[in-house]
Formats: C-alpha cells, sequence, structure tokens
C-alpha cells in the first residue's frame, strides 16, 4: 500500500503496506510492524512521452528485444524544470522477469515464465503471435455446445479462411460442435465428453443400477456470469442429479478433452513419430466480453489446470473474434447480405451483437483507416441468450404437468427430462417465425407417468401428448421467445441512445442464438433503419475468428476501459481535509495519513491503445532496511473513487517487489502498467538491481 504526501515542492511521500491503521499515534504500534510496513517517496513526475507496446503470444526461442532505459537523473537534477524534461528518453520496459511471486487476490502463486509481451517501438503494427508455435488453435466453451478451430500458421497467414474446425457425430448427424456435457465415474474421474456422454449416460441409465452415482454435468457455462462475485477456485456445481464437484474440475476436463482431440488429430493427419506437441500449438481461449476478471481469470486457471501453459495462451473477447473473421473473410456473409459488404471499409463503424446460449454481448466497433479495429463503445449485455428460451419452456411443463410432477421427474429420471429439454433445443432452432403450423417433438413417458401417479388421474385433455410426442401451437411455442426478444430489443434501444453510436447504421448479428430466425426478425422489425447482417454460420465466427486473433492479437487497436484502474494507497493530508476521508492514521511524526486510498491510474471510459504503457511513476524507498514491498491493484467502475474499500471496489491482485538484494538505498522503483490488451501487466523495475517483477490480471 503507498502513503501519498504532497508536498510544497510537489514531491510525494509514498508508503506501501500490508495492514491498516487507524489512528495510530504511537511509535510503538509503528515500531512493532516489523517488515510489514513498506514506505516510498515518489519522485516528481517527469515527461514521459507515448510507450508503446504490444501485446502477443511469446516467442519463446528468442530474448526479447532489450530497450534502454532513459538516463537517470542525479538527485540534485531529478526535479528539473519543465523545459528540461522533455529532454528525457522515453522507454518501454524490458519485461525478462526474474522468479517472484504474484499475489491473485488472497491466493499466492508462483510466477516464472517468461512475459508475453513484444516491444513495438514504431506506430501500430499487427505483431504475429507466438511465430515459433507451427499451429493456432482456439477453444470455445460453450453453455450448450462447445468445440475447436485450428490452422497451421502458414496456412492461415496466406489465407485467413484456410481454418478447420472437426466434425462430432451426434444423435441426428454431424456437426462443427459438440455438447458442452462431462461425465464422471463415481470415483470422480473423467470420463466422457460431448455427445458421447450424453449417449453413454442416456444408455447406461436403462442397463445400469449404478449410473446415478456417476456425475453428469451440462449447462455450467453460466455459473461464472451468475457467481460472479464470488467466484474462487473453491465454488462447487452441481450436476443434474445434485451431486457436487469443483467447478474448476468440471471446466478443466471440457478443456482438456478438446486439446488432447486435437493433438490425436494434428498426429494422426502427420507421418509418424512427426512429435507434434502441445508446446507446438499456441492456444487462444473465448471469453464473453461482459465476464468479470474473476471469471475470465477462473478460465485461464482451468486452462492451466488442463496442460496449457501461461506464455502459449490468450484470452479472446468473443465479440471482437467474430468481428475480425467477418472482416478478414467477407466470403463468411451470406450472400443476401452482400450488399453490406461496404460496411466492411475503413471508417465504418458498427455493433457486434453476440448472442450465445447464454449471455449477450454487445459492443461498438469502427474500422481505422489503417485497417485495424478501434472500439468505440465498450462491452455491455446481460444474461439474454439462448437458454432463456428453454428457460421458459421448462416454466411451461411446470405449469401443465405441476411443479411437483417436474421435479419428481428431475429427481428419479433426469436423463428423461434432460432428453426434453434437448428435444426442444433443436425445435428451437429451426423453429420458422412465419409458420402457423403446430411445433411436435419427442418428450418422454416419464412425465405421464409420474403425473398419473402422484395425481391419480390421466393426462388432462389440454396437455398433447400422443405415442410419446408433444404437440405445441406454433403462437404458444413462439411466446417461448418474448422474453428473451423483449430483452434484447430494449438493451439495442438503450444503447443506441448513445453519442458514440448515433452514425451506426449496421448490426453484425453473431452467435450460436444468431441461427434464430424469429430473432432475428425481430430486430429487424424493431430496428428498420439498420442493415441486419448475419454470418453464414455465426455460431462458427467466434471461434474461427479467434484463431484470427491469436495470429494477429493487435487487430483491435484501442478499447474502452470498462472500469477505473488503480493502487491502494496512503496519502498525507492536511488536518482541513479530515472529512474528505474515513479512515486516518498517523505516524512517529504526528504527520496525518489516510488509509485505503485509491490511486487512480486508468479512468473509466478512457480509449487505451493496445500497444500503450501508462506514463511510468517512480519511487524512492525512504527506508534503508525495507526488504519488500506489496502493491495492490484495483478496479471500480466509479470514475473518481476515494477508497479501495468503497462498494464495488474489486482487488485484481498484488504484486510482491522484493528489495532484499539491494546493495545501497538509493534507486528508483519504476511503476509500469500497460491495461490496452485483454489482461492487464503490471511491471516494477528495481534500478538499483536492474530485477522487474511482473504481474499479470485478467481485466474485468
Amino acid at each position: 500500500m503507498f502513503t501519498c504526501k504532497i508536498l510544497p515542492d510537489l514531491k510525494y511521500l509514498l508508503t506501501i503496506a500490508s495492514i491498516i491503521y487507524v489512528h495510530d499515534t504511537s511509535d510503538t504500534n509503528l515500531n512493532s510492524m516489523g517488515g510489514a510496513l513498506r514506505k516510498w517517496r515518489k519522485r516528481k513526475s517527469k515527461h514521459v512521452s507515448t510507450n508503446q507496446l504490444s501485446l502477443s503470444t511469446p516467442n519463446l526461442s528468442e530474448p526479447q528485444q532489450k530497450v534502454k532505459y532513459r538516463q537517470k537523473h542525479n538527485r540534485k537534477d531529478r526535479f528539473s524544470s519543465a523545459s528540461n524534461q522533455h529532454n528525457v528518453t522515453a522507454s518501454e520496459p524490458d519485461l525478462r522477469i526474474d522468479n517472484q511471486q504474484i499475489e491473485k487476490g488472497d491466493e499466492e502463486i508462483s510466477a516464472n515464465s517468461r512475459t508475453d509481451v513484444v516491444i513495438n517501438p514504431s506506430n501500430h503494427e499487427n505483431i504475429k503471435a507466438g511465430s515459433n508455435r507451427l499451429f493456432i488453435a482456439a477453444i470455445d466453451i460453450g453453455t450448450t455446445y462447445s468445440g475447436y478451430a485450428y490452422s497451421a500458421r502458414r496456412d492461415v497467414e496466406k489465407d485467413p479462411s484456410n481454418i478447420l474446425c472437426p466434425q462430432w457425430r451426434g444423435d441426428e448427424g454431424l456437426y462443427y460442435k459438440n455438447a458442452t456435457a462431462v461425465l464422471f465415474d463415481k470415483q470422480g474421474h473423467f470420463s466422457k465428453f460431448g455427445f458421447e456422454a450424453e449417449t453413454y449416460y442416456h444408455e447406461a441409465m436403462e442397463e445400469q443400477d449404478d449410473i446415478l452415482t456417476y456425475f453428469f454435468f451440462n449447462d455450467f457455462k453460466m455459473l461464472l456470469y451468475e457467481k460472479k462475485d464470488d467466484l474462487n477456485k473453491e465454488i462447487v456445481i452441481t450436476d443434474i442429479t445434485g451431486k457436487k464437484m469443483k467447478a474448476i474440475k468440471v471446466f478443466s476436463a471440457a478443456i482438456r478433452y478438446l486439446k488432447e482431440h486435437l493433438l490425436d488429430v494434428l498426429q494422426k493427419s502427420f507421418v509418424r513419430d512427426s512429435n507434434i506437441s502441445n508446446t507446438d500449438i499456441h492456444w487462444v481461449l473465448t471469453v464473453p466480453a461482459i465476464w468479470e476478471m474473476k471469471a475470465k481469470q477462473f478460465m485461464r486457471d482451468a486452462a492451466e489446470m488442463a496442460g496449457i501453459l501461461a506464455d502459449q495462451l490468450s484470452l479472446a473477447l468473443e465479440p471482437e473474434a467474430a468481428s475480425i473473421y467477418c472482416r478478414k473473410v467477407p466470403m463468411s456473409i451470406k450472400e443476401s447480405d452482400l450488399k453490406t459488404l461496404t460496411f466492411l471499409s475503413s471508417g465504418i463503424s458498427y455493433v457486434v451483437l453476440d448472442q450465445g446460449g447464454g449471455t449477450l454481448d454487445v459492443t461498438g466497433h469502427q474500422i481505422e483507416e489503417d485497417n485495424f479495429l478501434k472500439e468505440i463503445f465498450p462491452p455491455n449485455g446481460g444474461s439474454w441468450g439462448g437458454n432463456n428460451v428453454n428457460y421458459e419452456f421448462e416454466k411451461y411443463l411446470e405449469e401443465i404437468f405441476t411443479i411437483q410432477v417436474v421435479h419428481q421427474v428431475k429427481q428419479d429420471d433426469p436423463v428423461a427430462y434432460f432428453d426434453t429439454v434437448k428435444q426442444f433445443e433443436r425445435k428451437k432452432k429451426s423453429f420458422k417465425p412465419k409458420s402457423d403450423a403446430d411445433v411436435v417433438f419427442n418428450v418422454s413417458q416419464a412425465f405421464k407417468e409420474v403425473y398419473e401417479k402422484t395425481h391419480k388421474s390421466d393426462l388432462p385433455s389440454e396437455i398433447r401428448i400422443k405415442h410419446g410426442k408433444m404437440r405445441i401451437s406454433a403462437s404458444r411455442f413462439k411466446a417461448f421467445f418474448d422474453q428473451s426478444i423483449q430483452s434484447i430489443i430494449s438493451h439495442l434501444s438503450e444503447i443506441f441512445k448513445s453519442p458514440k453510436l448515433q452514425n451506426v447504421n449496421v448490426i453484425l448479428a453473431v452467435g450460436g442464438f444468431s441461427e434464430s430466425e424469429i430473432i432475428i426478425d425481430s430486430i429487424r422489425e424493431h430496428f428498420p433503419n439498420m442493415q441486419i447482417v448475419v454470418p453464414k454460420d455465426p455460431g462458427l465466427a467466434v471461434l474461427k475468428g479467434a484463431v484470427l486473433f491469436g495470429l494477429e492479437p493487435l487487430a483491435v487497436k484501442s478499447r474502452i476501459s470498462r472500469y477505473t484502474y488503480g493502487i491502494k494507497i496512503d496519502k498525507e493530508i492536511l488536518p482541513k481535509e479530515d472529512e474528505n476521508y474515513r479512515t486516518l492514521r498517523r505516524d512517529r511524526k504526528s504527520r496525518r495519513f489516510a488509509t485505503d486510498v485509491f490511486e487512480k491510474l486508468v479512468e473509466i471510459g478512457e480509449e487505451i491503445k493496445v500497444n500503450e504503457w501508462q506514463p511510468a511513476k517512480e519511487y524512492d524507498p525512504i527506508y534503508k532496511d525495507d526488504q519488500e514491498v506489496k502493491i495492490e491493484f484495483y478496479a471500480t467502475e466509479e470514475k473518481d473513487p476515494v477508497h479501495v474499500t468503497d462498494p464495488g471496489c474489486m482487488k485484481l491482485g498484488t504484486l510482491n517487489v522484493d528489495l532484499k538484494e539491494r546493495t545501497r538505498s538509493n534507486g528508483a522503483l519504476k511503476l509500469e502498467i500497460n491495461a490496452g490488451g485483454t489482461e492487464i501487466i503490471a511491471v516494477i523495475t528495481d534500478e538499483n538491481t536492474g530485477k522487474k517483477f511482473k504481474a499479470k490480471f485478467c481485466l474485468p
């Protein structure tokens, strides 16, 4: 924690501490802290020109470019006039990281890998990611369906459409995505994934008495959105029979299966003994743009648990990935929308509407003159994906069969319930909004049997079930979509009131839920002046676009900060300022400090260039015997937060800086952050020893 004193000559006194002292006026208390209190003096700000740094995949075979630091001034010149400050040479941090300890929230982990940043000292250019990796692969763990796409680097560099997706055999044919279903045996060991897991569980239900001791998980992705405030590695989820397991084990099993499947495909595609391994692949994991920091970090942790190394993994925001794909591969646009291809040209702004099974993401993009993407409206949205239609159908089942019957079927025959919802899911995707014909699909006999047993009577005549098939009128089936349509239209209407989107007249609709004609038709009806563009296969646009993002992580030039970022400090104040702060303390010299103060580094709504570092801030340790300092990073949606303890403030993590190897007391500690990527990077350079300390946090 920093302590900041504003002195007449604009010097700052900074203190970093790991504990809080409220009205601590005794020297005894101060001295008893031992090495816990870390104090820094913040140097006067020097002019720093724009530092440009590109986020990309690491090249482990080549060392990072060494960049010279600006010349250190003598102490007498440190606070020189502004006219002299412009002679200081600006630089980017050299991020060859020594072994260190990084705390993520309350958990401390070791960070020994090389950073995944590459120096780009010139104008924005699209540096190729992981140039030593032979393949780029993207994994999408969806709410209902999951899959992967991949390409050999040289193939996709020649032609962006050279991206492959495997086909998975379901019970009704071949699909480019597999079911998001994971099966573990009764000991909790991974057994099967996808359609195979569904089929095995269904068939075993009729043959094995102990199948209910197995763990069967589906529809679990939304946990990361619904439990966003309490998410951690210990959180558990329940399977369809109510049995519990750690969520990270389930997610990592899904990622591991897809990873191993691709490795097997690659091994079989090349000559024997080709020795293609996991390290030959750069992996990209897709995440909804509206997910909070903890959810994104959770997915990264799950991928690492699945055997994907931190330095060969990138996170891609789903709307960005889809936007990149539709621009790079125009043939992906439906022929009926070819007239709108002009929206791919430079200077055009449009809204990306990513409609998945769980969430809906909306982001505003503009194509710059240099053909890079610029974010003009930050990601926003809600839990209005395709599964909301399923939930409406489930409420309908409770309405006609009664809640008691439906819950009994779930408990006694979960596969019967799951299969019925699955049948509805298929009809939902193919439903034609202009059709007046009844919708007919299979429904388990379990509902009829449990109803008759529970209520001691036959099914009411209004329940139209015959020969194991349920018949629902077209008007009633359309009503299942009403809540989703209302939420989507209402949200789009609200964001289009923003001045930033006044010149936008194109909506790019992607994601699996964009395959629904009734959804797209409703959007067209409510926004007649908008051109609604839907790719030929909107469900694969995100997945294939993530491969292109892995190849060119700088395809997005700038983003709008969704949060205000800062660090925790103790700030020296005047007596008249007491009323501005909630907690105060005094040091041994009776100086007054406000504690837990939020020192702002990046402001919400600020445009941040992807390859740009924030101006460096330099500090001197006050006490010669300081052994370590701790810097706590926070994020909030407030523009001008006062304390890090204010409601809504989220701790991103702590960067520990080891000072034990210092040979002399002088020498600045320089703090630099880069918040323009899908993750935030913070670097401290001890100019006394040359050591660098780095932390990487997933952005909220």
